[in-house]
């Protein structure tokens, strides 16, 4: 459940950002620029279920590695770092 908020607060944020970008710089809303958005948002999931899918990978791994031991304070931000720098 919480892995899917990311997709679910980031998609919407992007998209309301870009337009607010838009209307800062005069572009209007056409087809090119929806067609764009589209885009995006595309390129966005992807991203999105990608880095979700390394993070439950590398705390998975870390699990493995350190049985018995809960992942929390400065270890997980270490594992989410590392796998976010993997990605990205």
């Amino acid at each position: 459940l919480r892995s899917s908020l990311v997709a679910i607060i980031s998609l919407p944020v992007g998209v309301l950002i870009a337009f607010i970008v838009m209307r800062y710089q005069g572009i209007n809303a056409n087809i090119m620029s929806l067609g764009g958005i589209a885009i995006a948002i595309g390129a966005m999931v992807d991203a999105a279920v990608v880095m979700i899918e390394n993070a439950h990978k590398k705390v998975e791994a870390w699990h493995a590695a350190n049985p018995g031991e809960e992942l929390k304070g400065e270890h997980h931000w270490h594992v989410m770092t590392e796998a976010a720098a993997e990605v990205g």
